[in-house]
């Protein structure tokens, strides 16, 4: 989903037809529909105008949403848009260290939510498998999962329970799992 900034200001300032509240209120909704969904944002990093004010209510916007992943952009002139008009720019080393910054608010989002499926039993589309013979997919969160001791073949769709997390990765791990 496009969020692109968590600041009401900087929102306005990219001609966003919606503000933080109406955003809020959509996650809300999903999350009432569909509690673990995954959610993954766009987040524009550096637009010209973003204060260092700005970026930090971006950062506790993302903190109180709680994305899954982050998609993270730092600003690109557009010739014709209004922002290619735009005087107060964001200096290149500044942009460089909040989109940096903002990468790793969603590593740590993403590793807190797959902390939720610790212990759960889930479904994974099996996607692939290494040379090591690990099996690879994804639950319909989004969420990397390896099967481990899977005997089944690409295509499947198996119910695992999660017994570990790749911390580097916030991947999902499987070994001990009902395959089916």
């Amino acid at each position: 989903i496009p969020l692109q900034s968590g600041s009401d200001d900087m929102l306005k300032r990219m001609n966003r037809n919606y503000g933080t509240r109406e955003f809020h209120s959509l996650v809300r909704k999903l999350r009432s529909y569909i509690p673990d969904i995954g959610i993954s944002l766009d987040v524009i990093v550096g637009h010209p105008g973003e204060t260092e004010a700005s970026f930090r209510e971006t950062l506790a916007f993302l903190n109180d949403i709680k994305p899954s992943r982050l998609h993270v952009f730092s600003y690109s002139d557009r010739k014709g848009t209004a922002s290619f008009e735009m005087k107060d720019r964001v200096p290149k080393d500044v942009t460089k260290h909040r989109v940096e910054e903002t990468i790793q608010k969603g590593e740590a989002l993403k590793g807190e939510f797959c902390e939720r499926f610790l212990g759960r039993e889930v479904e994974v589309l099996v996607e692939k498998r290494s040379e090591e013979g690990i099996f690879e997919g994804y639950t319909s969160e989004y969420l990397r999962t390896k099967i481990y001791g899977f005997e089944g073949s690409k295509g499947d769709i198996v119910k695992i329970e999660v017994d570990d997390l790749d911390k580097i990765s916030s991947c999902l791990m499987a070994g001990k799992g009902v395959f089916a």
